[in-house]
Protein backbone atom coordinates (compact mmCIF):
# COMPACT_ATOMS: atom_id res chain seq x y z
CA UNK A 1 0.00 0.00 0.00
CA UNK A 2 3.00 2.35 0.80
CA UNK A 3 4.40 1.94 -2.82
CA UNK A 4 2.19 3.10 -4.46
CA UNK A 5 1.42 6.45 -2.87
CA UNK A 6 4.43 7.09 -2.86
CA UNK A 7 4.77 6.19 -6.71
CA UNK A 8 1.87 8.67 -6.87
CA UNK A 9 3.73 11.30 -5.20
CA UNK A 10 6.94 11.31 -7.21
CA UNK A 11 4.71 11.15 -9.96
CA UNK A 12 2.34 14.59 -9.37
CA UNK A 13 5.50 16.15 -8.07
CA UNK A 14 7.13 15.35 -11.85
CA UNK A 15 3.84 16.55 -13.36
CA UNK A 16 4.19 19.69 -11.69
CA UNK A 17 6.65 20.60 -12.85
CA UNK A 18 9.17 19.51 -9.31
CA UNK A 19 13.15 19.76 -10.81
CA UNK A 20 15.61 18.51 -8.41
CA UNK A 21 17.33 21.03 -5.79
CA UNK A 22 19.87 23.29 -7.06
CA UNK A 23 22.53 21.94 -4.07
CA UNK A 24 22.27 18.13 -6.44
CA UNK A 25 22.75 19.23 -9.73
CA UNK A 26 26.43 19.64 -10.36
CA UNK A 27 27.53 23.59 -11.42
CA UNK A 28 30.54 23.23 -14.43
CA UNK A 29 33.78 25.89 -12.54
CA UNK A 30 34.03 27.36 -16.45
CA UNK A 31 36.01 30.70 -15.12
CA UNK A 32 37.20 32.01 -12.15
CA UNK A 33 40.66 33.66 -10.54
CA UNK A 34 43.39 31.66 -9.94
CA UNK A 35 45.58 32.87 -6.79
CA UNK A 36 49.29 31.73 -6.87
CA UNK A 37 50.05 29.81 -4.03
CA UNK A 38 46.54 29.47 -2.98
CA UNK A 39 44.29 28.01 -5.25
CA UNK A 40 42.03 28.16 -8.09
CA UNK A 41 37.79 29.36 -8.31
CA UNK A 42 37.83 30.20 -4.77
CA UNK A 43 38.85 26.77 -3.65
CA UNK A 44 42.41 27.08 -1.56
CA UNK A 45 44.73 23.40 -0.76
CA UNK A 46 44.19 22.54 2.98
CA UNK A 47 40.21 23.25 2.13
CA UNK A 48 37.98 20.26 3.90
CA UNK A 49 35.72 18.19 0.79
CA UNK A 50 32.58 20.23 2.93
CA UNK A 51 33.88 23.45 2.30
CA UNK A 52 34.68 22.63 -1.21
CA UNK A 53 31.22 21.28 -1.77
CA UNK A 54 29.34 24.51 0.14
CA UNK A 55 31.19 26.97 -2.69
CA UNK A 56 30.99 25.38 -5.35
CA UNK A 57 27.91 22.42 -5.06
CA UNK A 58 28.14 18.37 -6.19
CA UNK A 59 30.94 17.50 -8.35
CA UNK A 60 30.31 15.96 -12.00
CA UNK A 61 32.11 12.97 -10.65
CA UNK A 62 33.85 11.70 -7.39
CA UNK A 63 35.44 8.91 -6.64
CA UNK A 64 37.08 7.05 -3.33
CA UNK A 65 40.33 8.62 -3.50
CA UNK A 66 39.32 11.95 -3.39
CA UNK A 67 39.32 13.18 -6.47
CA UNK A 68 36.31 15.57 -7.77
CA UNK A 69 35.27 16.73 -11.28
CA UNK A 70 34.21 20.20 -11.63
CA UNK A 71 33.36 20.68 -15.55
CA UNK A 72 31.89 18.20 -17.33
CA UNK A 73 33.11 15.62 -20.01
CA UNK A 74 32.57 18.07 -23.17
CA UNK A 75 36.32 19.04 -23.82
CA UNK A 76 35.75 22.53 -22.89
CA UNK A 77 38.27 22.60 -20.37
CA UNK A 78 39.65 21.11 -16.69
CA UNK A 79 38.72 21.93 -13.31
CA UNK A 80 39.82 19.18 -10.81
CA UNK A 81 40.18 19.00 -7.40
CA UNK A 82 42.23 16.28 -5.44
CA UNK A 83 42.16 16.11 -1.87
CA UNK A 84 44.51 14.00 0.35
CA UNK A 85 42.17 10.75 0.48
CA UNK A 86 38.66 9.86 0.35
CA UNK A 87 37.69 10.44 3.27
CA UNK A 88 34.86 13.39 4.29
CA UNK A 89 37.51 15.14 6.17
CA UNK A 90 40.20 14.88 4.11
CA UNK A 91 41.94 18.15 2.71
CA UNK A 92 42.73 20.08 -1.03
CA UNK A 93 46.25 19.06 -1.98
CA UNK A 94 45.91 19.65 -5.41
CA UNK A 95 43.91 22.19 -7.79
CA UNK A 96 44.47 21.52 -12.09
CA UNK A 97 42.56 24.37 -14.19
CA UNK A 98 42.69 23.86 -18.10
CA UNK A 99 40.73 26.24 -20.36
CA UNK A 100 41.16 28.78 -23.22
CA UNK A 101 40.47 32.72 -23.74
CA UNK A 102 39.98 34.57 -20.82
CA UNK A 103 37.71 32.33 -18.92
CA UNK A 104 40.64 32.16 -16.12
CA UNK A 105 42.98 34.74 -14.62
CA UNK A 106 45.24 35.22 -12.00
CA UNK A 107 44.76 37.85 -9.54
CA UNK A 108 45.97 40.50 -11.13
CA UNK A 109 44.02 40.33 -13.66
CA UNK A 110 46.22 38.25 -16.50
CA UNK A 111 44.31 36.02 -18.49
CA UNK A 112 46.75 33.00 -18.18
CA UNK A 113 45.44 30.66 -21.06
CA UNK A 114 45.80 33.67 -23.97
CA UNK A 115 48.82 34.63 -25.87
CA UNK A 116 51.07 36.17 -24.11
CA UNK A 117 49.74 35.03 -20.58
CA UNK A 118 53.20 33.47 -19.55
CA UNK A 119 55.15 36.65 -20.21
CA UNK A 120 52.65 38.52 -18.23
CA UNK A 121 53.38 36.44 -14.76
CA UNK A 122 57.02 36.92 -15.52
CA UNK A 123 56.78 40.35 -15.50
CA UNK A 124 54.33 40.41 -12.35
CA UNK A 125 56.46 37.84 -10.13
CA UNK A 126 60.18 38.38 -11.56
CA UNK A 127 62.95 35.72 -10.84
CA UNK A 128 60.20 33.53 -8.76
CA UNK A 129 58.90 32.40 -12.01
CA UNK A 130 61.32 29.48 -13.05
CA UNK A 131 61.76 27.12 -15.47
CA UNK A 132 62.11 23.36 -14.05
CA UNK A 133 62.27 19.71 -15.04
CA UNK A 134 60.08 17.44 -13.17
CA UNK A 135 61.08 14.09 -12.05
CA UNK A 136 59.97 12.26 -15.54
CA UNK A 137 61.65 15.16 -17.51
CA UNK A 138 58.67 17.72 -18.40
CA UNK A 139 60.09 21.29 -18.67
CA UNK A 140 57.07 23.26 -16.94
CA UNK A 141 57.23 26.67 -15.08
CA UNK A 142 56.49 27.14 -11.32
CA UNK A 143 56.23 29.30 -8.76
CA UNK A 144 57.09 28.28 -4.88
CA UNK A 145 55.13 30.08 -2.18
CA UNK A 146 54.72 29.48 1.23
CA UNK A 147 51.16 29.95 3.22
CA UNK A 148 50.20 28.06 6.29
CA UNK A 149 53.16 26.80 7.06
CA UNK A 150 53.24 24.87 3.67
CA UNK A 151 55.33 25.39 0.66
CA UNK A 152 53.14 25.10 -2.12
CA UNK A 153 54.17 25.42 -5.93
CA UNK A 154 52.09 26.68 -9.01
CA UNK A 155 53.18 25.13 -11.92
CA UNK A 156 52.42 25.96 -15.37
CA UNK A 157 52.40 23.58 -18.41
CA UNK A 158 53.73 25.20 -21.41
CA UNK A 159 53.41 24.16 -24.79
CA UNK A 160 57.02 24.62 -25.19
CA UNK A 161 59.48 25.95 -22.72
CA UNK A 162 59.86 29.56 -23.46
CA UNK A 163 57.96 32.70 -22.05
CA UNK A 164 55.99 33.52 -25.70
CA UNK A 165 54.66 29.81 -24.97
CA UNK A 166 51.19 29.38 -24.62
CA UNK A 167 49.95 27.78 -21.08
CA UNK A 168 47.66 25.02 -21.72
CA UNK A 169 47.21 24.02 -17.75
CA UNK A 170 47.63 25.33 -14.33
CA UNK A 171 48.07 23.35 -10.90
CA UNK A 172 48.77 24.83 -7.64
CA UNK A 173 49.74 21.98 -5.22
CA UNK A 174 51.08 21.99 -1.91
CA UNK A 175 54.02 19.98 -1.24
CA UNK A 176 54.61 19.85 2.44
Amino acid sequence: MRRPLIALLALAALAAGAAPSEAARPRAVRNGVITVGFGAGGIEVGMKRAEVVSLLGRPFYENRNGYMQYMPDDGRGIFDVYRAGGGKGTRVRMISVVSSGRHFTLDEGIPIFEPGGLRAVKRSYGSRLRLVRTSDGELIYRIVTRAYGHVIDTDFTVTRPNLGARVMQVFVVKIS
